[in-house]
């Protein structure tokens, strides 16, 4: 994580001559029931697909209801 964190703070940074004076690292996992998958800002564009591919999905299972279309996690 400290690498990964280096990283990012060094493409990041485009004010080369000026001091860092503050770096605040979050993380959060959270999820609901309608939304299991976690969101991460270094794959933003692949995550905007899927949250649009699953909004469509859930709207097909509400209409259809939740057995038209399983999830690889449901037991079946």
């Amino acid at each position: 994580m400290c690498d990964l964190s280096i990283e990012m703070i060094k493409k990041l940074d485009n004010h080369y001559g000026h001091k860092i004076q503050f770096i605040a690292i979050s993380a959060s996992n959270f999820t609901n029931n309608h939304n299991q998958k976690t969101y991460s800002l270094l794959d933003y564009e692949n995550d905007l697909k899927f949250a649009s591919l699953n909004e469509k999905l859930l709207k097909i299972r509400d209409k259809y209801g939740v057995d038209i279309i399983k999830y690889g996690n449901e037991i079946s």
